[in-house]
């Protein structure tokens, strides 16, 4: 059997481009809310941890245990952004959290979370 992995990167490598030049689908992800897909579990390893989706059978190494702290308190905010500024993460690596979290979409690791009506 093959086993489907991914890497979702946020270790605060340098990109070429600025957090503004992202394009759109980078502006998607981190203004709209998240949450973990409740099919997907995260083991916590020395690296960050690994995330199984049951319904995809897809594998994905989180590299970062910042990564990992934000990917499972995402539903606790109303975007990644607002969790990003409250957990403290530095706006250099902001553009390989964004990276890695429009990876999870694309994965359906993590989905859009609905907020109800105050």
């Amino acid at each position: 059997m093959t086993t489907n992995h991914h890497d979702a990167n946020a270790d605060g490598r340098k990109s070429s481009q600025s957090f503004a030049n992202h394009d759109s689908t980078s502006d998607l992800v981190l203004d709209k809310p998240w949450m973990l897909h409740p099919r997907v579990s995260l083991r916590p390893e020395p690296f960050g941890a690994l995330a199984y989706h049951y319904d995809n059978r897809k594998l994905q190494f989180l590299r970062s245990p910042d990564l990992v702290d934000l990917v499972a308190s995402l539903a606790d905010f109303e975007s990644p952004r607002d969790a990003f500024n409250s957990q403290g993460i530095d706006p250099a690596r902001w553009p390989s959290f964004a990276k890695a979290l429009r990876s999870l979409a694309d994965s359906k690791f993590i989905q859009p979370a609905s907020r109800a009506a105050t």
